[in-house]
């Protein structure tokens, strides 16, 4: 029996890897977020059609991955923004 790749596993940890990437840049952390939301999304979407029939795909763990990397980037890319915000507001009352 052929095994095909788990749905949206690639797509999502593209996404999830490139959220991780943009979080760890100061001033695009912003996008860290956005494409750390838009990995988590095809990976709990993946997860779902794989959950349905786990025989069917492999690489589920690509999945779990995927989502793990996606939240790391949101996690970061959410603090950095919040403190790029804060700096930039010191940095102006400042002045």
């Amino acid at each position: 029996m052929n095994r095909t790749l788990a749905p949206h596993a690639i797509a999502a940890m593209i996404w999830g890897g490139i959220s991780a990437l943009f979080a760890l840049i100061p001033l695009f952390s912003i996008f860290g977020l956005v494409f750390g939301i838009i990995g988590m999304s095809y990976s709990v979407k993946g997860l779902k059609l794989y959950a349905l029939d786990p025989q069917n795909y492999s690489c589920g763990g690509l999945l779990k991955a995927a989502k793990i990397c996606s939240i790391a980037g949101m996690s970061v890319g959410l603090l950095l923004t919040i403190i790029t915000i804060l700096v930039a507001v010191i940095i102006s009352l400042n002045y």
